[in-house]
């Protein structure tokens, strides 16, 4: 996948952009970076664009992750493309710290980021995509009687006879409308 967009330049964000990943390396004092860690606004600085969806940003400390560890964070937890993942095995894998994690739609497009000296682009990643298919599915239940009163063959079965039921409300409706006649009359 990752050799498909490789003519364009990570750090440039396309309109309507989705399915990707960018992953930082943040190499700041444990202050600045728990900082940064716990502000949007301060990511937003940091990258140097405004953000218009901080629940598409995420930063932590990679230990936080404990045994899952980021590879794996990434392709399970995320939905990386795994060969996309392998391919960057080695940067990511050199990641000891906090990662700063900013997912297509965190900025809209078109823009540009401009990292502060302390973020470094490790990897721009992108989400598995399933294959599609477009082949017809068969099954038992797409045959036969498609709606009650249709017979197997495919013709309609006869209507029952509704006018004695006809009949029957219409003289029903008339007598009330001359019952309320006597009794408007009355009044």
């Amino acid at each position: 996948m990752a050799a498909a967009v490789s003519n364009i330049d990570p750090l440039d964000i396309r309109a309507g952009e989705h399915g990707t990943l960018r992953v930082f390396d943040v190499n700041l004092p444990d202050a600045m970076a728990a900082n940064l860690a716990g502000s949007p606004a301060e990511r937003e600085s940091a990258l140097g664009v405004p953000i218009t969806d901080t629940n598409r940003t995420e930063m932590f400390d990679v230990a936080s992750l404990g045994d899952l560890g980021l590879w794996q964070y990434l392709s399970e937890g995320l939905g990386i493309d795994r060969d996309d993942v392998n391919a960057h095995r080695e940067p990511l894998g050199n990641i000891a710290g906090y990662v700063l994690l900013l997912r297509a739609g965190a900025v809209t497009g078109p823009a540009r980021l401009a990292p502060i000296d302390g973020l470094r682009l490790v990897a721009l990643l992108h989400e598995e995509r399933p294959q599609l298919s477009f082949e017809k599915i068969y099954s038992s239940s797409s045959e036969g009687i498609l709606a009650p009163g249709q017979e197997q063959n495919g013709t309609a079965a006869p209507l029952p006879d509704l006018r004695p039921l006809r009949r029957w409300l219409g003289l029903i409706t008339l007598g009330g409308l001359v019952l309320a006649g006597v009794v408007w009359s009355l009044l």
